[in-house]
């Protein structure tokens, strides 16, 4: 955010009011900067109360008078509904208004939806022009859009060594995307030598400003020892912190971890115990089975293997609900075993009948789109409630979007 000369102000109560009533009759004069100022001052808060609406009202004034930045504040209130009906098509307008004055971060807001075909038709050559002048103007999220682009070959040549360049400027300019997209390159040796700790170093550096994927991926470094020692509560709290700001892979992590039982848990991390555990699996004690599964699957204690995993899972036959459920997903994904749709439905039913309630999700999930089951609304609905009533966010969601139309 554009630093304005009252949040500069640091004077005494009596400073503070004299500073915003000369801010206000700029503003009430025409000056746009000034308008855009005192918008901020009530969108934050700042000498005055707090008030959306009102800060609208400013942004609104100074963007008419073509201030680029209140141009863009006021797409931003549009798109997420602060103070104003939301409206991404409005917001679009006022971002492009914005861009047309090569303001940066517009740009890549714009250079987004040409690039997905988001709300405009989809040109990769638009985005990618418009991410090189932000790219240009040092914009950090411009820099990685168009690294992501040389990452993923989306309009241009594929090159993982242009696409950690500009990443790494991005991170040196202090962008949490740039610190996240790098730790990426480094975890999976994309474009650099592959470095677990240098990547968890620059998870938790893109953590600390709160970027959502970026505290994701911490929690699996704590999860699976990625570059620093396992700490399950390491790992639970960032997944926590994750899912709070939107992350959907963190809930379902948390969903996940939820249905581990603390000595499954201290199993992953004191591997001393895995022989014991594999004697009592070849007895057939089922959930010694599953523990070996887990082991397998996450490859703590022995080497990574989803083949193996599947042939434990399979093993604990319909005892252990989790067993059930994460073999469920490696049939759906067809990770370990031949993708197929119907064994994980049937995984699924077996474990959602014994009460887990991300099997329930996922049962529901395959109901609702005919997955390896018919399709059936009604089935959809009832395994939604089953897990929503177990307090699964998504099943209540999908169970409300459901009966809303009809079945």
């Amino acid at each position: 955010m554009e630093e304005t000369t009252f949040t500069k102000k640091k004077g005494k109560k009596k400073e503070v009011s004299a500073a915003l009533e000369r801010l206000r009759a700029q503003a009430k004069s025409g000056d746009a900067k000034a308008q855009y100022e005192l918008g901020e001052c009530y969108y934050y808060g700042r000498g005055v109360t707090e008030d959306t609406t009102e800060a609208v009202i400013w942004f609104t004034e100074a963007a008419d008078r073509g201030y680029a930045q209140a141009q863009y504040r006021l797409g931003e209130c549009y798109e997420t509904g602060d103070g104003v009906s939301e409206s991404f098509e409005v917001a679009l307008l006022w971002y492009e208004k914005a861009a047309a004055q090569n303001h940066g971060e517009s740009m890549c807001v714009l250079g987004q939806c040409y690039e997905n075909g988001f709300f405009r038709p989809q040109d990769l050559n638009k985005a990618i022009g418009l991410y090189r002048k932000a790219a240009e103007q040092g914009v950090g999220e411009g820099l990685c859009y168009l690294g992501n682009c040389y990452e993923e070959g989306n309009g241009v040549r594929r090159s993982y060594k242009e696409a950690v360049k500009l990443y790494r400027e991005a991170a040196r300019g202090g962008c949490a995307l740039g610190w996240y997209c790098l730790g990426l390159c480094y975890r999976d040796g994309k474009g650099v030598d592959k470095d677990e700790e240098e990547a968890f170093s620059l998870f938790s550096k893109a953590a600390e400003q709160e970027l959502p994927d970026a505290l994701y991926e911490l929690g699996c470094c704590y999860e699976e020892g990625i570059g620093v020692a396992p700490d399950f509560k390491e790992a639970v709290k960032c997944y926590e912190k994750a899912a709070e700001l939107g992350a959907d892979d963190a809930d379902e992590a948390l969903e996940r971890l939820q249905y581990e039982t603390h000595n499954e848990i201290e199993t992953r991390y004191s591997m001393k115990s895995l022989g014991k555990i594999k004697e009592k699996a070849d007895y057939g004690h089922p959930v010694a089975q599953y523990l070996m599964g887990i082991s397998y699957y996450y490859g703590r204690g022995v080497e990574q293997d989803s083949a193996k995993a599947v042939e434990w899972l399979k093993k604990t036959g319909p005892w252990v609900p989790n067993a059930l459920y994460l073999l469920g997903e490696l049939h759906y994904k067809g990770e370990g075993t031949e993708r197929n749709v119907l064994e994980a439905a049937d995984c699924w039913y077996c474990a959602a009948s014994h009460g887990h309630r991300m099997a329930q999700y996922r049962l529901a999930c395959c109901y609702e789109n005919g997955e390896g089951v018919k399709k059936d609304l009604i089935e959809a609905v009832r395994w939604y409630a089953e897990a929503a009533g177990q307090g699964h966010a998504k099943a209540k969601k999908a169970m409300d979007r459901l009966l809303a139309g009809p079945l």
